[in-house]
């Protein structure tokens, strides 16, 4: 099918992020260790997530080189699930209280950064960026409304209509309750990362990391003249690997 502009019309949709969940991971490994971390979670972690019920994608982010990332931030990792119940069920709850000797081993070397399940509130565009960036920030008291309107509406398809070189954009909110689920587990007892949990995550995706870094500076320039506190923390990212169901 032929499109008024003269393209080809397509016959599927295509989504941005794939469920309303997801669980997005930062964090630091010491070097006589990274070898054997980066092994682990691609090879064994990754798809024993992604292979768990109502988790439909898993990506591994390194920092996009020429970027010094703020501590407990060298890698992202973000699962995309079915719905943010996904992580507190009780096929998830069952992987948690189960972790393979592997697991066991790995999962006390992480150090800093943070664990945050999070609710999709907004995913605009389609496809997976070879790049991406995460703004962690938050709203002022009573301005949660206002922020996200300006963001549904305005910014974020604005700057995806302006810059082609970008992918997708997604903003994410944290779910504490979903998130302290795993506290209890039998994985979290030995976890090397209890770092605080992010509050509101916008995800910009692009094919190149200076579209990234672009959009991330308009974003956060703009931010706080609709209801944003100002400690907004900003990451740029290169993607690693991406493992669906």
């Amino acid at each position: 099918m032929v499109s008024q502009q003269g393209g080809i019309k397509p016959e599927k949709t295509f989504h941005g992020l794939l469920g309303g969940g997801v669980l997005a991971i930062w964090s630091d490994i010491d070097a006589e260790n990274e070898h054997e971390f980066n092994n682990w979670y691609t090879h064994q972690h990754l798809p024993e997530r992604v292979g768990t019920p109502g988790f439909v994608r898993g990506r591994r982010f390194v920092t996009a080189p020429g970027v010094v990332p703020k501590p407990g931030a060298k890698y992202y990792t973000l699962y995309e699930t079915d719905s943010i119940e996904t992580l507190a069920s009780e096929p998830y709850m069952l992987r948690l209280n189960n972790p393979t000797d592997w697991t066991k081993k790995m999962v006390p070397l992480f150090r800093n950064g943070n664990r945050t399940a999070c609710r999709v509130t907004v995913s605009e565009g389609h496809g997976i960026g070879g790049y991406a960036g995460t703004i962690e920030f938050g709203p002022e008291s009573g301005k949660e409304n206002d922020l996200r309107a300006w963001l549904r509406s305005d910014a974020i398809p604005g700057l995806l209509k302006r810059r082609p070189n970008l992918v997708a954009i997604h903003l994410l909110e944290a779910d504490e309750a979903t998130t302290r689920a795993k506290d209890q587990t039998e994985e979290s007892k030995s976890a090397g990362m209890r770092g605080p949990l992010a509050r509101w995550v916008l995800m910009v995706e692009g094919m190149f990391d200076e579209a990234v870094r672009d959009a991330c500076q308009e974003l956060t320039a703009d931010m706080a003249a609709h209801g944003a506190t100002d400690d907004v923390n900003v990451g740029r990212y290169q993607l690693l690997v991406s493992l669906s169901e």
